[in-house]
């Protein structure tokens, strides 16, 4: 990153996607509505999930993730995933699961979304908070989101 921002300066903003994400409008369009107000900006993170109504799941590669996988845990929850590029932001390297970079002073909460398709059977995802449970012991996540998973719903 030090050689990236050697090269091309501070300009610009950043802009955070998981692999498993999809933007719902055109990050360009986020940014240009906000640039000269904001520095920093939220989006909800809606999480995609295949509902028990849909086991035995069988994935389809011929059709999209979007097209087989409906359900979701709305309204999502909200995190940072688009900031300027500014030489006074930075990561902590303790910085567990939290992508917005330390020294921002305004977060702009906007209405844009991103949907998240972590797509995982009823087992994988019991295991997946299981894991997350034994972090969140040691302080490093938020057990509620996943609660229901935990107790047998969805």
């Amino acid at each position: 990153l030090d050689k990236a921002l050697e090269k091309f300066g501070y300009e610009g903003w950043i802009v955070l996607l998981d692999a498993d994400e999809i933007y719902v409008d055109s990050p360009r369009d986020i940014i240009n509505k906000y640039d000269c107000f904001f520095d920093c900006l939220t989006l909800d993170n809606m999480l995609f999930f295949i509902h028990k109504e849909q086991e035995p799941f069988k994935f389809d590669p011929k059709k999209s993730v979007q097209e087989q996988i409906y359900w979701h845990a709305g309204p999502g929850w909200p995190e940072t995933r688009m900031f300027k590029n500014r030489k006074e932001y930075y990561y902590d390297i303790n910085q567990n699961r939290q992508v917005q970079p330390q020294n921002v002073r305004i977060n702009y909460k906007t209405t844009f979304k991103i949907k998240h398709y972590p797509f995982r059977d009823s087992v994988q995802q019991a295991k997946k908070a299981q894991a997350r449970a034994s972090s969140d012991a040691k302080g490093g996540f938020e057990l509620g989101g996943y609660k229901h998973i935990l107790e047998g719903g969805y």
